[in-house]
């Protein structure tokens, strides 16, 4: 039997201002091309289909488009669970046309796939809360699966009680007690999770999940998931990571795309899974992704240098830290955006190291004198005449007086 793994695809990602759906199209080709290629019996998704519990339009199709040609109208059986990005509700409303063409969806922890069979060969014999085993066409072997699904504690309030709040104790509970009903059958057994696992010591999570891990979700143990697992399939940490201690193999695929500037300079790649029998340990193989624009940071001390640096990167995205004695004027601003197409940020650190009192403002314009300049420096031209006007009204308005605080060193302002 053969897998193919994959995960967090983040289908609607938007990195800034700038959409990813044109370079996710083209990693998904390029993933279609190496199922196509490698012709895996199954092709594992780990969770975070899209970027967004609402995806726009565009992902959707993507996603429908993708899965159809992947599973080559059904002659290639597809699981996908839902991660903390995604809706449960969404990802399983579209089982209903998915399933003539091999594709099972779960959408939660305690999801259990109805049983049917397609006329390519592929069976779902029997299902379970959180499990489900098929029959493939070209596997001798029945296939049992695991299906962890992100795990919180609103997704798994059906497996809760007033005396038992603990997710992690639950979701332990559940992956043994099904696992148990099939584990003295033979064949091969899978897990296929969302979430941060831990071995020894916990991953760290990627910049843009952060933020999204809420309503109770905790790191989950390796321990968790049941000994006689032949390969578990996780979603969730964006760089490729595989758990050296465990006895059997345990990886996080990683995204197919860098989706944030800590992930700059990270390879991608998918993995395959190759068995010759059941029992026997998987020989496993990393296929490298090519498509997509490289995340670099540039640091610069003058805006010259800046522009420098950019031109020798014009196929990449940019985060651009300039270190500077003074600030930066909107004329630069505009000359480094016109210059990389790909900026993402631009990120200013003063650097104090060689100011002097001279750089001080000058106290003896006036205080009109000053907000048309701040005003030019902004955006560009000098304030109209009403502007101007209105400004002295409301200075001459008020009783509040302004004052200057010089800092340690008259350094700061």
């Amino acid at each position: 039997m053969k897998i193919l793994h994959t995960a967090d695809w983040h289908l609607g990602k938007w990195l800034g201002s700038i959409s990813r759906l044109p370079e996710q199209k083209e990693v998904l080709e390029e993933l279609c091309s190496i199922v196509e290629q490698e012709n895996p019996d199954i092709v594992l998704i780990a969770g975070d289909i899209y970027d967004q519990i609402n995806p726009p339009v565009e992902a959707v199709y993507l996603l429908h488009q993708t899965l159809m040609k992947m599973s080559a109208n059904g002659k290639r059986a597809i699981i996908i669970i839902a991660g903390n990005h995604d809706s449960p509700e969404r990802i399983e409303a579209i089982e209903p046309l998915l399933f003539q063409s091999g594709i099972i969806v779960a959408g939660w922890p305690f999801s259990a796939p109805m049983c049917y069979s397609i006329p390519s060969g592929i069976s779902i014999i029997s299902s379970a809360q959180g499990f489900v085993e098929l029959q493939l066409p070209h596997c001798k072997y029945p296939v049992k699966v695991l299906l962890g699904a992100y795990a919180n504690t609103v997704r798994c309030t059906p497996l809760l009680s007033p005396d038992n709040q603990d997710i992690q104790g639950i979701l332990k509970k559940l992956w043994n007690n099904t696992h148990s009903l099939y584990q003295n059958k033979e064949g091969f057994n899978l897990f296929i999770g969302h979430g941060l696992f831990m071995g020894s010591t916990i991953p760290e999570e990627d910049e843009g999940e952060r933020s999204v891990m809420v309503g109770g979700a905790q790191a989950i143990p390796l321990s968790y998931i049941p000994e006689n697992i032949d390969y578990a399939a996780l979603g969730h940490i964006h760089k490729p990571l595989k758990f050296d201690s465990a006895s059997f193999p345990i990886l996080y695929s990683g995204s197919p795309l860098c989706y944030s500037m800590a992930e700059a300079g990270q390879k991608k790649h998918i993995v395959m899974a190759e068995f010759v029998s059941p029992g026997q340990s998987a020989v496993l193989r990393y296929i490298e992704l090519s498509k997509g624009k490289s995340l670099i940071k540039i640091y610069a001390n003058s805006v010259q240098d800046a522009l420098q640096s950019l031109s020798t990167c014009q196929n990449s995205y940019v985060e651009l830290h300039l270190i500077l004695s003074n600030h930066i004027t909107i004329e630069e601003k505009n000359k480094l955006y016109d210059a990389h197409d790909g900026i993402v940020d631009i990120l200013l650190k003063m650097d104090m190291s060689n100011a002097v009192l001279e750089s001080m403002p000058d106290m003896t314009i006036s205080i009109s004198e000053l907000f048309k300049s701040f005003y030019k420096e902004k955006k560009g031209i000098d304030p109209s005449n009403e502007m101007m006007q209105l400004f002295n009204e409301v200075l001459n308005s008020t009783n509040n007086h302004i004052e200057l605080y010089l800092g340690e060193n008259n350094n700061e302002a």
